[in-house]
């Protein structure tokens, strides 16, 4: 009996480990441009992702390439937060956004590659860069929007950028 129990377990444990690589826990991935530049003297801002809102990759910041450091080998999945402690003042981001709209069975990823940017950050201010899904109305398609908020006390919209739509 006991051979048995520890066979059913040791089973249990081989299908809970294989089934373990399907999912990845989110991660934070954070980078400090200057680290010798005082605290107050810079800005912290976050990509939030979220599947069907948006989630950003980083590629660069003012014509820097910074992926590699952001994210080493691994990639960024639609669940991952970004955060990056930049010097304040005129700031220019490339990256790329995906939108993943699922219904049913199905999903489809829509792409948006080399977006630039440009923001006057201010010092001491955190911000978020979010992304925003419209409806253009039932079968009408879908606008595709990205928004950079001061975060600072609550999330207030400074700026909205319209990507394109469907």
């Amino acid at each position: 009996m006991k051979k048995t129990k520890f066979i059913y377990y040791l089973l249990i444990a081989g299908v809970i480990f294989l089934l373990s690589s399907c999912f990845s826990l989110p991660k934070n991935h954070q980078l400090t441009i200057d680290p010798d530049l005082p605290a107050e003297e810079n800005a912290v801002i976050t990509f939030v992702n979220n599947s069907s809102n948006g989630w950003f990759i980083l590629q660069e910041w003012n014509k820097i390439e910074i992926r590699e450091n952001l994210y080493g080998k691994k990639g960024v999945s639609s669940s991952d937060k970004t955060t990056l402690t930049v010097p304040a003042g005129e700031t220019n981001f490339m990256f790329s956004v995906r939108y993943t709209l699922s219904s049913g069975q199905s999903s489809t990823t829509y792409r948006f590659n080399d977006i630039e940017m440009r923001y006057n950050l201010e010092q001491g201010k955190l911000y978020q860069v979010k992304g925003r899904l419209l409806s253009k109305g039932f079968f009408r398609g879908w606008e595709f929007h990205i928004g950079i908020y001061d975060a600072t006390e609550k999330a207030e919209l400074l700026r909205e950028w319209k990507l394109g739509e469907t």
